[in-house]
């Protein structure tokens, strides 16, 4: 395993640059521009662009100068449109090179979609490599990313499992009676890798399911931490260290195993394909994925109502209110009712907040509803 705190982060930077470069087919002034800009800069690009509306940040336009300088910007962000905000960011999408990368992604190229894959693939590690780094980077983006999964389940013990919903409050904490040993996930997000996590004691098998521009990324994003943690479980358990305090008690490190990993990247509607055929999941969770839209989230609920077990539970979180073409819970209530009949428990969700997109409001109020299939 790299020891990222021994690699500088210009380093890190410089080779991402290269990245970009090959794959854009990036000319000399436009290579120096990338290159000029702060290590950070970079990684606040990749995850604007590249993870699918998971996180954005918009610099503000009066603080460029501490980004990069002035003959950058054109390359890497513009500023909004007055009809979009009042504020006086930048935002990174409106750049050049996101434009460069919107063309792969757009492209029905094979060797297109080739290249926006290599991209994503290498935009989320350089990611995970400077949120490794020591030092005030690292610390601002983890601070700018999501820390917590909006619904997962939680096995501490063999007497504690549950399924846990955030709330504005206290978070809801529903019993299981058995555990989830065979999970699926549509849309993991970047917290992804902490909804395995909780899963290391009698969990099997995760399948994250992705769409979209971001599922690239998203998954290689959760892919680095879960290859982190599966080596620094190894090693615990190699060097015989004391287990963690946190550790509930009667669980000890032995009983830890990182669930193996599934990752399916072309949505729900073609995940139905691709699930090995004869597994039983014991439950399924629809968090927070109304932008893939009603037909996509049909085709979830459809799939779960499929494979999971007699008793395996579907789990569902959404915007109250859909806007457009949105899967919010206003739309998919009735057809989870259709598939699964009345929820065992609903109720009101921690609010959705979203800065992707700034002509829809950065904060909305959001329901959860847990469904049995019988």
């Amino acid at each position: 395993m790299t020891h990222f705190q021994e690699i500088p982060n210009t380093i890190l930077s410089g080779m991402f640059v290269r990245q970009l470069t090959e794959t854009l087919d990036l000319n000399s002034r436009e290579q120096a521009a990338a290159n000029a800009a702060a290590p950070f800069t970079l990684a606040a690009w990749s995850l604007s662009v590249l993870s699918g509306g998971e996180c954005q940040l918009l610099p503000h336009e009066d603080d460029k100068d501490a980004w990069t300088h002035d003959d950058s910007w054109d390359l890497l962000g513009r500023p909004l449109p007055a009809e979009q905000s009042n504020k006086n960011v930048i935002d990174f999408q409106l750049g050049d090179l996101a434009q460069k990368v919107d063309a792969l992604y757009q492209s029905d190229k094979p060797d297109d979609a080739e290249r926006f894959r290599r991209l994503s693939l290498a935009a989320a590690g350089y990611v995970f490599s400077m949120s490794k780094t020591p030092g005030e980077d690292a610390r601002e983006l983890t601070d700018t990313m999501p820390s917590a999964p909006q619904v997962y389940s939680q096995v501490k013990s063999k007497s504690e499992r549950r399924i846990v919903v955030r709330t504005k409050s206290q978070p809801v904490l529903f019993p299981l009676t058995e555990p989830p040993r065979n999970v699926l996930n549509f849309g993991p997000g970047l917290t992804g890798h902490t909804f395995i996590s909780e899963m290391m004691l009698e969990g099997e098998n995760v399948h994250l399911v992705s769409g979209g521009k971001g599922a690239h990324f998203v998954h290689r994003w959760n892919d680095c931490h879960v290859a982190l943690t599966e080596a620094a479980l190894n090693d615990l358990k190699r060097m015989r260290i004391p287990p963690p305090a946190t550790l509930p008690k009667g669980v000890s490190i032995d009983m830890l195993s990182v669930p193996k990993v599934h990752y399916y990247e072309q949505g729900m509607a073609a995940a139905a394909e691709q699930l090995p055929q004869g597994e039983e999941l014991d439950v399924a969770f629809m968090s927070a994925v109304h932008t893939a839209g009603v037909t996509e989230c049909t085709a979830g609920i459809k799939l779960a109502a499929e494979r999971l077990r007699i008793g395996g539970l579907f789990v569902l979180k959404a915007p109250d209110t859909s806007l457009g073409d949105e899967a919010g819970m206003d739309k998919m209530a009735y057809p989870a009712m259709q598939a699964f009949g009345a929820p065992l428990m609903a109720g009101e969700g921690a609010s959705l907040g979203q800065r992707y997109d700034l002509t829809k409001p950065m904060e909305r109020s959001a329901s959860f509803a847990i469904y049995q299939k019988q």
